[in-house]
């Protein structure tokens, strides 16, 4: 039942995230509002994280524990690992350059809001896994 109610949240929560992405690129959110990328690296954490809870549950061991430990670990590691991956993936892709004046303090604020939404989850996560 945990694993189903993950799968639903997670995929709800990407459709929020595409659906804001997709207003944020129409309307020009992101030049407008400079600040804008925040929620939506906040919420692509908390899908991450939600998200690899599901794959975990889904193909762990049957000897493995879901423990407080193991649970961090997925938060830290999953957002670490993929929030670094998309920010190579947006210099890769030319969206940002290493050149741009603020790019450092842009890439960890985008990397912090990332953990942000992972530590949500993670919360999120150990109410839904104890009722």
């Amino acid at each position: 039942m945990l694993r189903k109610k993950l799968l639903l949240i997670s995929l709800g929560t990407v459709l929020i995230l595409a659906l804001f992405h997709i207003f944020a690129l129409e309307l020009s959110w992101y030049y407008i509002f400079r600040w804008s990328d925040i929620p939506v690296h906040i919420l692509g954490g908390f899908w991450v994280t939600i998200t690899s809870f599901w794959l975990f549950l889904k193909h762990r061991r049957a000897d493995t524990t879901l423990n407080t430990r193991t649970s961090i670990s997925i938060v830290f590691i999953s957002v670490l690992v993929i929030g670094v991956l998309w920010e190579i993936f947006e210099l890769a892709s030319g969206n940002t350059s290493i050149s741009v004046r603020n790019y450092w303090p842009d890439t960890f604020t985008d990397v912090a809001s990332g953990f942000i939404g992972g530590v949500v989850a993670g919360i999120y996560f150990s109410k839904l896994k104890n009722n």
